[in-house]
Formats: structure tokens, C-alpha cells, sequence
């Protein structure tokens, strides 16, 4: 069974020659998960030890400036198409380009309206964790 494919969204009517296509790197950030537990002690020292022996779980953010309302709908219809959270998807990093399993991060996918007069624009941020 193959997983399902996160959208490539390209901004399909740019609203200056300046602005970029493709997910914003203003938008990107990477945040390692902290597989330790710690224990502070009465003497003021510190124990710890992994809670687990996997390697540290990887979160990225990232997320697009001024796309149409029709690449907002593909990006919420695959939000629902995956449950939310629920179901492992294929997605390929902006900063390296490699492909990841991931799941989206509950309630990580954020829609702001941007757009002014005619022009129906919107801002996506996102938030997935690597499977």
C-alpha cells in the first residue's frame, strides 16, 4: 500500500514579479523531539536517561504566502482525505528535498485571509512529525 502524496501547491497568479512560487522559507523550521526523561534531585543534580532508543523524531513547519482559493481547497480537502493526523503521508521537504513519512501535527493546518478587494488570497502555515 503506497501512502498518500502531500499536494505540491505552486502560486498559479503572482501578485508581484517578486514573489515567489512554492512553499515560503519564512514560513519553514526544524524542531528535534527531546527523547529524554529527567529527574531533579534533592542535592540539585539532575538524572536522566532516553525513554526510548530511537532516533529523535523530527517536526517540521512550513507553510505558503498568497495562494488562490482553489490551492487552498486542495490543501484542506488533503487535510481531510488524511484525517487530520490520523494517516502517515509522503512529503518532500523544501530545504532538502528529500521525502519524509509524516502525519500532521493535530490541529497544525492554519488558513489566514490575505487577500484585499478582488484578489481572494490566503497564508498556510503547517506542522508535520515525521512517522
Amino acid at each position: 500500500m503506497t501512502n498518500p502524496v502531500f499536494p505540491n501547491i505552486v502560486s498559479a497568479e503572482p501578485v508581484s514579479p517578486q514573489m515567489s512560487t512554492g512553499e515560503d522559507s519564512k514560513n519553514f523550521g526544524i524542531e528535534y523531539e527531546d527523547p529524554s526523561m529527567q529527574t531533579k534531585m534533592d542535592g540539585g543534580y539532575v538524572v536522566s536517561r532516553a525513554k526510548f532508543t530511537r532516533t529523535p523524531r523530527r517536526t517540521w513547519t512550513s507553510g505558503y504566502t498568497s495562494i488562490s482559493n482553489s490551492d487552498k481547497q486542495i490543501l484542506s480537502n488533503f487535510y481531510q482525505s488524511v484525517m487530520g493526523g490520523s494517516v502517515i503521508f509522503d512529503w518532500t521537504s523544501p530545504q532538502d528535498g528529500q521525502i519524509y513519512q509524516v502525519r500532521f501535527i493535530s490541529g497544525s493546518l492554519k488558513f489566514r485571509y490575505t487577500g484585499i478587494g478582488t484578489s481572494q488570497l490566503w497564508d498556510v502555515t503547517y506542522q508535520v512529525q515525521e512517522a
